[in-house]
């Protein structure tokens, strides 16, 4: 669990500052915030305010809150109840509970943005909009009835693919929200189809080699929502700050939100031709996507349709800066030491106009 030492209703000396739900106090602020502790499923278990005392320099700390949940999200024990605070509970979501008005009952429902949960039966509202992808399960259920180590961020598919010693792999063809597969590592290819994936999956129970393998998984997952790839598409810009900030790690895209206009089969068919199958989107295609990939290797898979295959092996794009350009557009932008990162599509598929 992410805690804070701390007494109630004393002080604590820490560092310089500290964060708040992305702000920072400064140690010459006066300013009150909000904390949020949460535990490896984001589950929020303390809420606490912080205020610089000037006079002692150091941070104040008073308790607001704290909680124990029962595992489908119901709230156990709250030791410092009400206070309007019991709103982003599990999983960090938004409750709509009572104790935010008085004159509001509330439903008690988190909203986790594809659909609304229940945490008192453990079971969503609605169908999963995704549940055409994993027959096997109830299209009502909560993390496949496994919510002491999954989590879910948006009420559709849970988890892209970890190997037993919880490092982060890359994703089958249903990309970073496809379902959570733990695997040996020798066994995971970027891009996999998802049958094959399955194919080797591990129980969460078994497949982990100790519980901090397990601890390591779920804090990487419950930060797959911040990332720029999780919506499966990429701007020039976060594409740009990722440079700086992403250690070099690889993105993830779904290859059928690229904007491919205005490409059609005969364009496909000319640069398979003359160029290996490389179309520039620079200067052929739309600037927003030249921007992030620049060329693009497009595969015609079928005339008729349009249909196309991006990328090769599931590689979309080596997004580095030998063009002098980039790199000083980059240090424009975001100033710092940028690194060369993979841009990887899963799904890989998208259509061009055949005409």
């Amino acid at each position: 669990m992410q805690t804070m030492s701390f007494t109630y209703s004393s002080t604590v000396d820490l560092a310089k500052s500290v964060f708040f739900l992305g702000e920072t106090i400064e140690k010459r602020s006066t300013e009150q915030k909000i904390g949020f502790s949460s535990d490896h499923l984001g589950n929020t278990r303390i809420v606490y305010e912080a205020e610089w005392d000037a006079d002692l320099n150091q941070l104040k700390f008073n308790l607001k809150g704290a909680y124990d949940y029962f595992p489908y999200g119901k709230i156990l024990r709250s030791y410092v109840p009400g206070n309007g605070y019991e709103r982003y509970l599990t999983t960090g979501h938004e409750r709509d509970h009572e104790t935010i008005s008085e004159n509001n009952a509330g439903t008690g429902l988190d909203n986790r943005g594809a659909r609304f949960y229940d945490s008192d039966v453990g079971r969503f509202l609605s169908v999963d909009p995704m549940a055409h992808l994993r027959s096997w399960v109830s299209p009502y259920n909560f993390v496949q009835n496994n919510p002491i180590n999954r989590i879910d961020p948006d009420g559709r598919l849970d988890s892209p693919i970890y190997d037993k010693s919880g490092e982060f792999l890359g994703t089958d063809d249903q990309g970073l929200q496809g379902d959570a597969i733990v695997m040996d590592k020798g066994h995971f290819k970027q891009g996999m189809s998802h049958s094959e994936a399955k194919a080797f999956d591990l129980s969460p129970n078994l497949g982990f080699m100790s519980d901090e393998a397990k601890s390591k998984m779920n804090t990487h997952y419950a930060g797959l929502k911040d990332r720029p790839d999780y919506d499966g598409k990429l701007t020039f810009g976060e594409v740009t700050k990722w440079s700086n900030e992403g250690s070099g790690d690889p993105l993830f895209v779904d290859g059928s939100k690229i904007d491919l206009s205005p490409i059609n089969v005969s364009d496909v068919k000319s640069a398979a031709k003359n160029n290996n199958g490389y179309i520039d989107f620079f200067e052929d295609g739309k600037m927003s996507t030249g921007l992030v990939y620049g060329n693009l290797k497009v595969t015609l898979t079928n005339e008729k349709t349009g249909s196309v295959l991006l990328g090769n092996k599931g590689l979309l794009d080596i997004h580095d800066f030998k063009n002098p350009f980039f790199k000083a557009v980059n240090d424009g932008l975001y100033p710092g030491t940028p690194k060369d990162f993979n841009i990887y599509c899963a799904p890989c598929n998208n259509k061009v106009p055949t005409e």
